[in-house]
This record gives C-alpha cells, sequence and structure tokens, in this order.
C-alpha cells in the first residue's frame, strides 16, 4: 500500500469516527455534548486514542456496573 492510500484510509475511519459520533449525539438529543469545526479536525486526526479511550470505558463500565 502506498503512503497516500494509508493517509487516506486513515482519515476516513477518522471521519467515519466523527460520524459515528454526531448520530450518537442526535440519539442522545444532548446538543451540549456536539463538537465544533476545530475539534472535529482534531477529532479526525487522533481518533485511535479517542477509540483507546471509548474501549476502555465500556470494560469499565462492564465490570463496575454503571454509574447510575
Amino acid at each position: 500500500m502506498t503512503l497516500f492510500k494509508l493517509i487516506s484510509l486513515y482519515l476516513l475511519v477518522g471521519v467515519l469516527m466523527n460520524l459515528w459520533y454526531d448520530v450518537s449525539i442526535s440519539y442522545l438529543k444532548n446538543e451540549d455534548l456536539r463538537f465544533s469545526a476545530l475539534e472535529r479536525v482534531f477529532f479526525t486526526i487522533v481518533w485511535p486514542l479517542y477509540l483507546i479511550l471509548i474501549i476502555i470505558n465500556i470494560i469499565k463500565s462492564i465490570i463496575n456496573g454503571s454509574d447510575e
């Protein structure tokens, strides 16, 4: 795979993660959590960190139960 294809794939996954986040926010009906344009760009670049945080929080909630 060429470098251009790898970068394109990386950015595509970041955009898809942004889409997933927006759909989740719409489902929760909590517009206060929606990202600004700058936050979207940042999220697209560092999406693996957010994915790791999501996985860690899911595991914590399964182990400890819900916080409610």
